[in-house]
C-alpha cells in the first residue's frame, strides 16, 4: 500500500498546475497613444493577435478623429518592460490610410496631421517574443491604458486567435475582475479565438492573459526531450511513445493504440524508475486514448480515459463536458457546467465559458434544470464594480471519486504495483 501511494504522489505532482504571478515578467504589445493632450478621439480600435510558437503576431487598426482645429500629434507605440532585446517588438510598420510610412521603431516618435474634423485610420503590425513562466506557461498582455485620448474610446475589439485547438480550462485572466462588468469577454473554442469587446470606454486596466496548455507541456517532457540509446529501456518506451503520438496525428488509431498497449508492458518492470516512467508515459496517453474514443464514437469510454488522465487535479473538463453533450448525455452535461460555474476563481476562463455555455441553452433546457442565468454585459462605470467573489469550490476529484471507473483504475494500479512487489 505504501508503495501505491508513493506513485499517486508521483503522478500528482507530476500533474500540479501552477499559476504564473503579475510579477512574471511579461512581453506588452498594445496600440499607439498620445504623447501629449489632444482634441483627437480614438473612435474606434481593432486588434488580432495570432499566438504561434511562443510568438505573437499582432494587427491594430485605429480610427482617429481630430474634434477640434488642424493639429500635429506626437503618437508613441508601446514598448516591453523587459530591457531584453528579446521581448522587443519585431518588424514593426506604420500604415496611414492605407499608406505605408518612413516610421523607424527605434527611439523615434510618429507625426500625424489632421485638418478640421478629418478622419484618419492608423494600422500598426509587428510581432513579439512571448514571456514564458518557467513552467511552460505563456503570457499575452495587451496595453490598453497608456495615453489619454480626447473622449473615450468609442469601440474596440481585442482578439487573440491560437493556432491549437483552445481548450478553455488552459486559459486564466489576470485582473479580469477590475474590468468584467465594463468589457464582454467572449471564448470561441470552435475558432480557437478569445475576444474582448467594449463600448465608450475609459480604460484603466490592461488585457493580461495567461496560457499553459499542461497536456503539451507534459508530452514536450515526456517526448521531446531525447534520451540516449545506452539508456535502452527507457530509450525503447519514449520510442514507442514517439511513434504511437505520430500514429495518432495522422489519425492511425489503431497503430497509435498498439504503441500505447506495448508501453504497458513496462509498468511491470523490476526497476522502479522504468515502471514509474512507463506510468508517467500511460498517464499522458489516456488522454489521447480519450480524444481517439471519442472520435470512434465510444463515448463512454472515452470519459473513463479522460477521468483517468485528470484523476488529481481539476482537468479535462471541458472535453468531458463536450464529450456529454455529443453523446446527448444532457444531464452530463448540465452537471459539468453547473460545477465549472461554481467553482474556480473569476479569471479562469472554464468557468467564463460554462456561463457562456448556459446563457445559450434553449429555454426548455433551462426551465427543467432551473437555469435563470443571463448572460452579462459590459457596463460603462467610473469605477470597476467589484463583486465577491465566490468560495463554493467546485471539486472534480469529488465528483470523480464516485465514479466507479476511477476506483478501478486505482485497483489496477495497485494491483500492478502488488505483482511487482
Amino acid at each position: 500500500m505504501k508503495k501505491l501511494y508513493i506513485v499517486l504522489i508521483i503522478l500528482y505532482l507530476l500533474n500540479f498546475t501552477v499559476y504564473a504571478d503579475n510579477s512574471t515578467l511579461k512581453a506588452g504589445v498594445g496600440n499607439i497613444y498620445p504623447i501629449s493632450d489632444t482634441d483627437v478621439q480614438m473612435i474606434s480600435e481593432k486588434v488580432a493577435i495570432k499566438v504561434r510558437n511562443g510568438m505573437a503576431y499582432v494587427r491594430s487598426e485605429s480610427v482617429l478623429k481630430n474634434s477640434g482645429e488642424k493639429e500635429k500629434i506626437t503618437v508613441g507605440f508601446p514598448r516591453s518592460i523587459t530591457k531584453n532585446d528579446y521581448h522587443q517588438l519585431h518588424d514593426f510598420k506604420v500604415y496611414i490610410d492605407g499608406q505605408k510610412t518612413s516610421y523607424n521603431y527605434d527611439g523615434d516618435v510618429l507625426e500625424i496631421t489632421f485638418d478640421k474634423e478629418q478622419v484618419k485610420r492608423v494600422e500598426n503590425t509587428y510581432w513579439v517574443n512571448l514571456a514564458l513562466d518557467g513552467i511552460g506557461g505563456e503570457i499575452v498582455e495587451y496595453i490598453l491604458k497608456d495615453g489619454v485620448w480626447n473622449d473615450p474610446i468609442g469601440y474596440g475589439k481585442v482578439t487573440i486567435e491560437f493556432e491549437d485547438d483552445l481548450d478553455p480550462e488552459n486559459f486564466e485572466l489576470i485582473g479580469y475582475e477590475d474590468y468584467k462588468n465594463q468589457v464582454a469577454f467572449k471564448v470561441m473554442p470552435e475558432d480557437k479565438k478569445l475576444t474582448w469587446e467594449f463600448y465608450d470606454l475609459n480604460p484603466d486596466f490592461d488585457i493580461s492573459l495567461y496560457h499553459k496548455n499542461s497536456i503539451k507541456n507534459e508530452k514536450k517532457d515526456l517526448l521531446d526531450i531525447p534520451i540516449v540509446p545506452r539508456d535502452e529501456e527507457l530509450w525503447k518506451i519514449q520510442n514507442l511513445g514517439k511513434k504511437g503520438y505520430d500514429a495518432y496525428k495522422k489519425e492511425n488509431y489503431d497503430d497509435a493504440w498498439r504503441y500505447i498497449d506495448q508501453i504497458e508492458k513496462y509498468k511491470e518492470h523490476e526497476e522502479d524508475r522504468i515502471a514509474k516512467y512507463a506510468i508517467r508515459m500511460i498517464h499522458l496517453f489516456d488522454y489521447y486514448r480519450a480524444m481517439i474514443l471519442m472520435e470512434k464514437g465510444q463515448y463512454e469510454d472515452a470519459a473513463y480515459y479522460f477521468k483517468a488522465n485528470g484523476i488529481f487535479e481539476e482537468k479535462n473538463l471541458y472535453q468531458l463536458a463536450m464529450l456529454y453533450k455529443k453523446s446527448g448525455n444532457i444531464d452530463g452535461y448540465m452537471e459539468m457546467l453547473k460545477g465549472m460555474e461554481k467553482g474556480k476563481r473569476d479569471g479562469q476562463v472554464i468557468k467564463i465559458w460554462a456561463k457562456q455555455e448556459m446563457s445559450q441553452l434553449p429555454s426548455e433546457i433551462k426551465e427543467k434544470y432551473r437555469i435563470s442565468h443571463q448572460q452579462e454585459k459590459p457596463k460603462k462605470t467610473d469605477q470597476p464594480i467589484k463583486e465577491k467573489e465566490e468560495t463554493e469550490k467546485f471539486s472534480y476529484s469529488g465528483f470523480i471519486l464516485f465514479n466507479m471507473g476511477i476506483v478501478i483504475l486505482v485497483f489496477v494500479i495497485f494491483w500492478n504495483i502488488k505483482k511487482r512487489a
